[in-house]
């Protein structure tokens, strides 16, 4: 039986092959990640997962809302349901969003908006303009990650909206990245702004909508919808400062089932 002859030239061009493999799959990567921060620069990608589900138009689990806030579904085995594309809450509701405010997040649009002292809580977002009742202030931008990218580098939340849970989820981290003013929203009982996700031209969006009209000069503010399950949290001790008249007195509530 003869022996195999190797040269240290077939090595290094096996070698070389093995490199520019690698180098062309990186180089895929990066060229999807650029085009789609050029083509929606309010969102800067953390890796090419994050902008794989951040252009799935499908939440990874299905979501009861009947008691007002989400619960993952779970079958009789008590694994999670999967999401039937016919059946998908979430895009439904993405659909019912206003024509010009889908036109306003394609054109990369954002209103006129000053960052400045707020009698809330340090600096806020004011409006440098007049808005309608359901107008596209803007987007709420910054890099999107994946969940599990977010679980281990800022648990404490901070800035942070997530667009959907479970095994593939996604989020939008406004404070690192191409944010905006909107990064300076701050909370109150009774907002005047709220962030909906919104699907659209291949991926999802996070924006921010008027709840209500809104005068120049006026705070942005919309309601963080924050709780706990756990009685001893001490976050429930954090007073809320927004002073509205239907101030709940605490930034974060107890959820009780």
């Amino acid at each position: 039986m003869g022996t195999a002859s190797f040269h240290t030239d077939d090595i290094m061009r096996a070698a070389r092959a093995l490199l520019d493999v690698d180098l062309s799959a990186s180089s895929v990567r990066t060229s999807i990640l650029c085009d789609a921060e050029k083509k929606y620069p309010h969102y800067a990608m953390s890796n090419i997962e994050a902008f794989y589900r951040w252009s799935s138009h499908l939440p990874s689990r299905v979501l009861d809302w009947s008691l007002g806030y989400p619960i993952l579904v779970c079958d009789d085995r008590g694994e999670y349901v999967v999401p039937d594309p016919s059946s998908n809450v979430k895009i439904a509701r993405s659909s019912l969003i206003n024509p010009r405010v889908r036109r306003a997040i394609r054109s990369n649009s954002i209103g006129k908006l000053e960052v400045c002292t707020s009698n809330i809580d340090s600096l806020g977002v004011f409006a440098a303009q007049r808005f309608r009742r359901g107008q596209y202030v803007g987007p709420y931008g910054g890099t999107v990650m994946t969940e599990e990218e977010w679980e281990s580098t800022k648990p404490d939340g901070q800035f942070i909206f997530v667009v959907h849970h479970g095994a593939y989820g996604v989020v939008v981290d406004g404070e690192c990245g191409p944010v905006n003013a909107l990064k300076y929203l701050n909370h109150s009982c009774d907002p005047n702004v709220r962030m909906v996700e919104v699907f659209e031209d291949g991926q999802w969006h996070v924006a921010v909508l008027a709840l209500k009209d809104i005068t120049t000069g006026c705070e942005l503010t919309h309601d963080y919808g924050l709780t706990t399950e756990d009685e001893d949290d001490p976050a429930l001790r954090i007073r809320c400062s927004c002073r509205a008249e239907c101030c709940r007195g605490n930034l974060v509530a107890l959820r009780v089932w």
